[in-house]
């Protein structure tokens, strides 16, 4: 079902009576290989937010995820803030942002100036990237997957790389910010 007023498309899943006493795990590797298995079934990724709240699970595909950062960050908003007003969701626990990216490595201290955007730099790598925010204990996580193709173009492999979450000193994404600040504007004026 789409979320009202918009036509990005909303999954809710509840828990069966036989798994409240054994809770679905909802962490940064379950999501991993959750999306991993998809990836590797369909070719790839279509950006998609996974949520948890006082509602159970959820998630929201964004088949036609905005072309700059200023579009994509409106629309994690507008999600977050549709989400909120929805008045299903009062509290979000975690959210998971998964996304397809390029993304370009430079020796430590040593960029290329100017720094090419990813997009144009000739020795990017296509990623699959996954972040997480914790609300509660506000720890963000990241997890990135270089996308492995064959010649054909075929996704053949997910290889996490070397600049997954555990090398990095802070994880930040404004883009899961975006969303925490919609839903909470949303509920303000529910």
């Amino acid at each position: 079902m789409p979320i009202p007023g918009t036509s990005f498309p909303l999954l809710i899943l509840t828990m069966l009576p036989e798994h409240e006493q054994q809770p679905i795990r909802f962490d940064l590797e379950t999501i991993t290989r959750m999306v991993t298995e998809v990836a590797l079934q369909t070719g790839g990724h279509t950006p998609t937010v996974f949520f948890e709240s006082n509602a159970g699970l959820g998630m929201v595909h964004i088949p036609d995820f905005a072309d700059t950062h200023a579009g994509r960050a409106q629309q994690m908003f507008s999600i977050g803030f549709t989400l909120a007003r929805g008045g299903q969701f009062h509290t979000l626990k975690q959210i998971f942002l998964v996304s397809e990216a390029w993304l370009s490595l430079y020796p430590k201290g040593d960029p290329p100036k100017p720094l090419p955007s990813p997009s144009q730099d000739p020795n990017r790598r296509e990623v699959l990237i996954i972040a997480g925010l914790n609300l509660a204990s506000q720890q963000a996580d990241l997890a990135l997957l270089e996308m492995i193709r064959s010649v054909g173009g075929d996704l053949t492999e997910l290889r996490h790389t070397e600049s997954s979450a555990s090398s990095i000193a802070e994880v930040n994404s404004p883009l899961l910010t975006a969303f925490v600040l919609g839903f909470d504007a949303g509920r303000s004026r529910s």
